[in-house]
Order: C-alpha cells, then sequence, then structure tokens
C-alpha cells in the first residue's frame, strides 16, 4: 500500500504543481517533491486542466473507480490472520481509498469532461469509500 500512496501523492503533485496543499502536507512529513524541480519548471507552467486531460486520456478514471470499488473488509474474507492484522489491513486500505478521494477530486476540479466521465460512476462508489465501516463485518468472529 505504500507503492499506492506514493503514486497517488505524485500524481497529485502533478495535478496541483508544487506549490500545492498536498506538496506542503508531503514537505511537512519529511517527503519532498523532485530537489529540482521548481516553482518554474515546465511541470508547473501547464495548466491544471491540460494536466486532468492528460490523465484522462491515460484512463486513470478507470484505475481510481476501481480501486475505489475495493472491498475494504477484504481482510475479513477468508483470512487466517489474527484479528489485529485484519483491522491493521483495513486500516490501510481505507487509508490509500481516503487518499484515491482526493487524488479524484483533483482529478475533476474544474473540469466538467472528467466530472461527466465520474459521475457515471458515482453511485457505485457510494457502497465503497463512503461508506463508514463497522468495527467487525457482521459475520466476523474470533474464529477467523
Amino acid at each position: 500500500l505504500d507503492f499506492i500512496l506514493d503514486t497517488v501523492s505524485k500524481l497529485g503533485l502533478f495535478l496541483e504543481g508544487q506549490n500545492s496543499k498536498l506538496a506542503q502536507r508531503m514537505n511537512s512529513k519529511g517527503d519532498s517533491p523532485d530537489p529540482d524541480e521548481s516553482a518554474s519548471s515546465p511541470s508547473s507552467l501547464v495548466a491544471p486542466e491540460i494536466r486532468q486531460d492528460v490523465l484522462r486520456s491515460l484512463d486513470l478514471q478507470t484505475s481510481l473507480i476501481e480501486s475505489l470499488r475495493m472491498d475494504y473488509n477484504i481482510s475479513f474474507k477468508g483470512s487466517i490472520c489474527p484479528p489485529e492484522d485484519k483491522l491493521k489491513s483495513r486500516n490501510l486500505l481505507i487509508k490509500a481509498q481516503r487518499s484515491l478521494i482526493e487524488l479524484l477530486v483533483m482529478f475533476v476540479k474544474g473540469n466538467t469532461k472528467n466530472q461527466k466521465v465520474i459521475f457515471a460512476h458515482l453511485r457505485a462508489l457510494r457502497k465503497g469509500p463512503l461508506k463508514l465501516p463497522e468495527e467487525y463485518p457482521k459475520d466476523f468472529t474470533k474464529k477467523h
């Protein structure tokens, strides 16, 4: 999941530019964008709409939707690990999905083409990350 979070952060930096809130948050955690990258770099001079269009043409929306539809309780379905590990796994997956939602917001912000593409999938997303998880799934027992 670290790879996913790192990739989401880098895509967010691409969408928002180096002076974004995401870049500031990364810097405050000790991570930083490419040191050779400056506010006047070529990627920061490209309009956000063009960056969004590039990612749409690379079909980012499909990856986002599929990732967000993943069941965050998957560790409770057949896994033989202890309950603490199942909860840890679910928490990591939820953290990754929340980062994906932030990226999704950046992907559609001010871009009507991307909004139309994502709008068609909103109903499916309501069953996934937009629903709060229970402490344990209903069919969970200590025997898992």
